[in-house]
């Protein structure tokens, strides 16, 4: 047999057709009524295999041109689609004179054993006169309209339950509080549902009681109410409550269980949400609480060694105890500003330069009108594993310029620069244009504590130390930061 297949859709026509030519048929295809009568005009077939629902010309408004041809009035005509089902489509489509009417999906052995009927079939003349054919084109438009009407409401209620699902996800993603959240759930389930009222429970740790968080609209003393509990695996976190005046559609009540569901996700979410940020509150309390101690221990180590001071005889002795305190201060300093700080973990290390250059210019007596101190400070952030070494090693070249660069009353200035560079690399300087190094001055070999301190601390923050006698002195220190703490 050679049939014409006629529906709007390619993916329909092409696998009807590779059924067809696998049974040894010829199969043609048009896109709707307009094409099949512009194939007809050019190839001879035996019958035809229509859906209803197409542009330009439907599917009933093609089989009653065909059967108002005298020339193609004797085709084979079958109906097959899956829009128009009920009884009353079938007897519209034998009105306009059709052969056979099947649903989507049928069987190919359906398909044939009907057309081989149809085929069979003798058509008789359609009847004289006008008032059939008005008859039957009303009765043809008014089920095309029945059907548009119902595929639009359709349509409508998709869109709809569409808007509900992208309206409830958007306040599952950016709600800022629980009852906020849940309150715009609710009032997004009023308007897409048409629904009198909504409210929403949740459930407290223990599954125990309900605590009301959020409701929309009013309810009503009549109608429909629909209960969904909030259940993520075998916990229940609440229960959603929706009443409406009209009975809910099926669409509704399945959409009812996507959203119950997308709540009480949202719900658990949200508690391991606050959860971690009661943990992370409790933790850094704690750490707080440490730093805190840290530094009023070191402050009573400090107390200590000032007393010590006082009660010492000689000028050595205050010298050592004087630069022991300068150091049990400098990682003070540390614990104090963290404790001090929002993260509790890291410090603005700049800050902590101005604040420990400004105790050890006092602690030295330095009048700022004869030494000038200078700071270039570029945003550095430092853990504590890292901000202790570099602490210390600023203490003791800025102890060690104020001791030895400016002696005999001789003005100067000394600058410490601080820089973060994008190689992730943290470049601390300090330097002064004092009276620079003895001529023999070799720093690698320098046996002083203090020089001793600074490379032991240099090799512990695996950086390294350039150090330069040219107009003064110099001192730089390098190493690598945390890439957290890189400049981006």
């Amino acid at each position: 047999m050679k049939l014409l297949i006629v529906d709007d859709i390619p993916i329909n026509r092409k696998l009807l057709r590779v059924r067809l030519e696998a049974e040894g048929h010829t199969a043609l295809e048009a896109a709707d009524g307009v094409d099949a009568l512009q194939v007809l005009s050019r190839e001879k077939v035996d019958g035809v295999i229509s859906d209803i629902l197409m542009p330009r010309m439907d599917g009933y408004r093609l089989c009653n041109e065909i059967r108002a041809n005298r020339q193609l009035r004797d085709l084979a005509f079958i109906f097959y689609t899956s829009t128009f089902v009920s009884p009353a489509d079938e007897q519209m489509a034998g009105d306009v004179g059709a052969d056979k009417y099947l649903t989507k999906p049928a069987s190919i052995e359906t398909i044939l054993a009907a057309m081989n009927g149809a085929i069979s079939m003798q058509h008789a003349s359609p009847e004289p006169g006008a008032v059939r054919e008005i008859e039957v084109l009303k009765g043809y438009s008014d089920r095309l309209v029945t059907k548009l009407e119902e595929k639009n409401l359709h349509l409508e209620r998709e869109l709809r339950m569409s808007a509900l699902s992208v309206e409830i996800g958007s306040a599952l993603m950016h709600g800022k509080t629980l009852p906020q959240t849940l309150c715009r759930c609710c009032e997004a389930l009023v308007r897409h549902l048409d629904a009198s009222s909504a409210t929403i429970w949740t459930c407290d740790a223990g599954g125990e009681s309900l605590e009301w968080q959020a409701g929309a609209g009013e309810a009503s003393g009549s109608g429909e109410r629909i209960i969904r509990p909030l259940i993520v695996g075998e916990r229940l976190l609440g229960i959603m409550a929706v009443f409406a005046a009209a009975p809910f559609s099926e669409a509704a009540l399945e959409k009812l269980a996507s959203v119950a569901d997308s709540i009480a996700m949202g719900i658990d979410h949200n508690r391991s949400q606050e959860d971690l940020r009661n943990a992370l509150a409790e933790k850094t309390t704690l750490l707080q609480e440490v730093h805190h101690r840290v530094k009023n221990n070191l402050q009573v180590i400090c107390s200590l060694l000032a007393m010590q001071i006082n009660c010492a005889g000689g000028d050595s002795s205050v010298s050592a105890l004087n630069d022991a305190h300068a150091r049990v201060l400098a990682v003070s300093l540390i614990h104090e500003q963290i404790y001090q700080s929002e993260t509790v973990s890291e410090l603005d290390f700049g800050e902590y330069i101005d604040r420990l250059s400004e105790f050890i210019f006092a602690a030295y007596c330095i009048d700022p009108s004869r030494i000038q101190l200078r700071t270039t400070l570029e945003p550095v952030r430092l853990g504590v594993d890292q901000a202790v070494p570099c602490g210390l090693i600023l203490n003791e070249l800025l102890s060690n310029v104020l001791k030895h660069a400016f002696t005999d009353g001789r003005a100067g200035m000394v600058s410490v620069t601080l820089q973060n560079t994008p190689d992730g690399f943290a470049h601390l300087t300090v330097a002064d244009n004092g009276v620079g190094f003895a001529a023999d001055f070799q720093w690698e070999r320098e046996h002083s504590l203090g020089m001793k301190v600074v490379r032991a601390l240099v090799k512990q923050l695996r950086g390294n130390l350039f150090v330069s006698g040219a107009d003064g002195a110099t001192f730089r220190i390098s190493w690598q930061l945390p890439v957290a703490n890189c400049r981006r």
